[in-house]
């Protein structure tokens, strides 16, 4: 067995690295949002990234249920019209 194969065997690969990377920041931000209102759904943010449910779920330590319905629901209040608060 050759050192590359050895430090090849042993170093995470991109796909791990990014994901611990997008992990601290998911929870950063939930930090610094919570009890925010009018702020994005993280699990929204993330499935607009591309992520699907099951890699959400992982990532915010929920069950898959729960993301989507946390996604279904913050993607119908994103689609309807702002209330207007001066009309009558």
């Amino acid at each position: 067995m050759s050192i590359n194969q050895t430090s090849k065997e042993a170093t995470p690969d991109s796909r791990q690295i990014l994901l611990a990377i997008l992990a601290l920041m998911v929870d950063e931000r939930e930090s610094r949002v919570a009890g925010q209102s009018g702020v994005r759904r993280t699990e929204l943010v993330l499935a607009s990234g591309g992520l699907d449910s099951a890699a959400i779920a992982a990532l915010l330590n929920k069950p898959v249920g729960t993301v989507r319905m946390a996604i279904l629901r913050a993607g119908k209040k994103a689609t309807q019209p702002p209330k207007d608060s001066t009309s009558a």
